[in-house]
């Protein structure tokens, strides 16, 4: 059994100054027992890449933007390590992954979630401090 079992599937957000802010509904994931929930009106920033990235992957996908938010919950809040926030964040992406349409999407996404990844394990220090 998977340690990830999400409960709200689609994140409403809207724009709020170049950033997103959570809509009318919560955002609530079960993560190895542990209920997460993350109330409506949070503001988080999407998934944080650089400009030149964007054509490969949108920081404001729909299938990206459910874990960038419980992700910056995470990193804001400390619920937990980092590294299992990092974990959290690679579970969201590849259950979002799966859930395509397409059998080659599907793929693209999944190694798009591991180089999103590993790209948070490098350098999400810089947004958390190191001392984190």
């Amino acid at each position: 059994m998977s340690p990830l079992r999400v409960i709200t599937e689609d994140v409403p957000v809207i724009p709020d100054r170049g950033r997103i802010r959570t809509t009318t509904a919560g955002v609530c994931v079960v993560w190895r027992g542990a209920e997460i929930y993350i109330k409506s009106g949070f503001t988080f920033d999407g998934a944080s890449l650089p400009f030149f990235l964007w054509w490969w992957c949108s920081p404001w996908t729909p299938w990206v933007v459910l874990a960038a938010c419980v992700h910056d919950y995470g990193y804001r809040y400390r619920l937990m390590t980092r590294r299992e926030c990092d974990l959290l964040f690679r579970a969201i992406l590849i259950h979002k992954a799966k859930q395509s349409r397409w059998r080659w999407l599907a793929y693209r996404r999944m190694l798009q979630a591991r180089i999103m990844y590993r790209a948070v394990r490098q350098f999400g220090d810089n947004a958390v401090g190191a001392d984190w």
